[in-house]
């Protein structure tokens, strides 16, 4: 059992941060077992890697079909703690994007090269239901129940930003999302529910000094493990 725990410890980090997307897809992340309980004082460190290639959605009415290939890499920390006697994880990360694309911009051809950091994430969870901060020994011991946890992720705008261009590596606005969760064990099955409202800033130097808004976005996720 106590052999098991690292690399239980090493998926729990990378389900938090294997969706790695730009700022603008934010509400496609899926990360299951985020809610599940690990040993206090425990550091983690992730290099992930993502490729996608072929269409690319984006927020712009006069862009069209505009596909190419998005490498994305992306360095993950993640540490567990005690907050008041509950679990709690702080995590961490960076994402490091290469595209390079076509699309036609006002029915116009055009192709371009990116190269930079996206926007970082920081993010602090806290399950204050069913899941005590527990030592590696105390915690080889333990079996789940019902976790009840919530969390706030905070992405402020400090990837590449050029104001002149419609695409952007960064979003040069702030991304907060608050999150709740319930996690729960039957057996050898988890199941679990997560409700997130994902509030964005205004950017107003869009293209030339113009103002781009967005409607909060709610999220409800089921995941059975």
């Amino acid at each position: 059992m106590t052999r098991s725990l690292p690399g239980y410890l090493c998926g729990l980090l990378l389900l938090a941060v294997l969706v790695i997307v730009p700022p603008e897809a934010h509400a496609q992340d899926v990360e299951a077992r985020l809610y599940a309980n690990a040993p206090k004082g425990t550091n983690f460190v992730a290099v992930v890697y993502k490729y996608s290639r072929g269409e690319i959605v984006i927020n712009s009415a006069i862009i069209q079909d505009f596909k190419g290939n998005l490498h994305t890499a992306g360095l993950g920390y993640l540490r567990t703690f005690s907050l008041g006697g509950m679990t709690a994880k702080f995590d961490v990360l960076l994402p490091h994007i290469w595209m390079d694309a076509c699309a036609k911009v006002n029915l116009m051809d055009s192709c371009r090269t990116w190269n930079g950091l996206a926007d970082p994430r920081f993010r602090l969870t806290l399950n204050f239901v069913g899941s005590p901060a527990l030592a590696p020994a105390e915690f080889v011991k333990w079996k789940q129940k019902t976790i009840v946890g919530a969390s706030l992720q905070v992405a402020p705008p400090l990837g590449l930003y050029d104001s002149t261009r419609l695409i952007n590596l960064g979003s040069n606005r702030w991304t907060i999302r608050g999150e709740v969760a319930v996690s729960y064990a039957i057996r050898h099955w988890v199941l679990e529910g997560y409700a997130s409202l994902i509030y964005i800033t205004d950017n107003t130097d869009y293209n030339g000094g113009n103002l781009l808004e967005q409607q909060p976005v709610g999220i409800f996720q089921v995941h059975v493990i």
